[in-house]
């Protein structure tokens, strides 16, 4: 059975293998965040089909390229022909004009790259973002540049709900907010900088990729996770 969390009012998120792609639906429309797994795909469109109409997808918003978050990327894409949007910093590696960079931090591993056969297949980038971009969807979607986790990480902070899905920028394991994880950020100072930037939005839920929402007081655990940090 497909591992499926309503995580706020119209929000759904599918989980294969510990990574989430989120279903944020609005009205008979909908957005998805990032890929997920190959095997991720059959259960997203399955929450999809509940929409009315055909899999009425107008966006997939990616947060960062690293595989997990980007291999059913391409099936999603033709399966909803929606616009697949991402910091340009990752276009070319989500393209596959770059090739995909080792995911590890240690310097033991992080100069390999990624094998032929676990790179996501290449997916055409239709609207390149950068900070400050909105999103014209759902009630409008700010764009927020977190590098740090992966050099084109972004953020995005839905207006009209006051949901802030912060991908791998942050971590919530155990009830406890976190920095991203060591293993997989390149740049610990950078992503140290870029929660300050979160903690200029005041959302009213916190999601993330890998571990449940914050729903709760979420812009002071964020301001006082930001102040513990600086």
């Amino acid at each position: 059975m497909p591992d499926l969390r309503e995580i706020a009012p119209g929000v759904v998120q599918v989980f294969v293998l510990g990574v989430a792609v989120t279903v944020i639906r609005d009205g008979d429309q909908a957005v998805l965040i990032d890929g997920g797994m190959r095997s991720s795909v059959p259960d997203v469109l399955g929450v999809l089909n509940r929409i009315p109409g055909k899999r009425p997808v107008s966006h997939i918003l990616v947060t960062h390229a690293h595989p997990d978050h980007a291999w059913g990327l391409a099936e999603l894409q033709a399966a909803t022909n929606a616009v697949v949007a991402a910091h340009q910093a990752e276009v070319a590696i989500l393209q596959g004009t770059q090739s995909w960079p080792s995911p590890f931090a240690f310097p033991v591993l992080r100069d390999l790259s990624v094998p032929r056969g676990w790179s996501p297949q290449p997916v055409a980038i239709d609207l390149v973002l950068e900070h400050g971009s909105l999103v014209d969807a759902s009630g409008g979607i700010d764009v927020l540049h977190t590098p740090g986790h992966t050099p084109g990480s972004v953020c995005y902070f839905f207006r009209r709900t006051g949901l802030l899905y912060v991908g791998d920028a942050l971590q919530y394991p155990n009830g406890r907010l976190t920095s991203p994880s060591r293993v997989f950020t390149r740049d610990m100072a950078g992503a140290t900088q870029s929660i300050a930037r979160l903690a200029a939005i005041e959302p009213e839920t916190i999601a993330f990729s890998h571990y449940p929402p914050i729903t709760h007081q979420a812009s002071a655990a964020l301001k006082d996770f930001a102040a513990s940090v600086a």
